[in-house]
């Protein structure tokens, strides 16, 4: 059975502005200088599935990283030889990313298809939010939590995953332990 520590840890996170000034990196240069200064490319090992958690934005609006800014991200880990893909879990409220075939069609309709980001898509819980495994742990409120299985079926030490948050990029990795 698996076990998660959930005893208080510090983690590093890396933030970049995205705004464009004429003086200074655009923001392609910008998201690669990111990557680098994190240090990816050392956690990171060839034939790795390294999973990229993203918000691919509700029907109707615009709140999400630009497909092409993530196409940077995974263009950066396929050159270490890792196998990235873009992944989220449906949502619990009803919308257009309650089931996974409307989330992926959204996904799609805001320009996350495979032939911009070079990365396959993947709903980490399944079709309906249904897939995920109940995970003991010792926390303050909770003594369990739902981890999609999609994130939990990879093999040992390739857990790579890095999150999106949009108005900037700022990107999280965790050695999946």
């Amino acid at each position: 059975m698996l076990k998660i520590d959930v005893s208080p840890m510090k983690s590093k996170v890396f933030f970049v502005d995205l705004k464009v000034r004429r003086d200074c990196e655009n923001t392609i240069q910008k998201i690669k200088r990111l990557y680098d200064t994190a240090g990816f490319d050392r956690i990171i090992d060839e034939g790795d599935f390294t999973a990229i958690k993203m918000h691919f934005g509700e029907k109707g609006n615009e709140g999400f990283i630009s497909p092409v800014n993530v196409r940077q991200v995974v263009d950066k880990i396929h050159s270490s030889g890792a196998k990235a893909y873009l992944t989220d879990t449906n949502t619990l409220y009803s919308g257009y990313r309650h089931n996974a075939v409307d989330h992926l069609t959204t996904a799609i309709e805001h320009g996350f298809g495979y032939e911009v980001t070079r990365a396959p898509l993947i709903i980490a819980d399944g079709l309906l939010g249904n897939g995920f495994r109940q995970i003991p742990i010792k926390g303050r409120h909770f003594d369990s939590v739902k981890i999609a299985s999609e994130l939990l079926d990879q093999k040992p030490g390739n857990g790579r995953r890095f999150s999106s948050r949009e108005n900037g990029a700022a990107w999280r990795a965790s050695s999946g332990n």
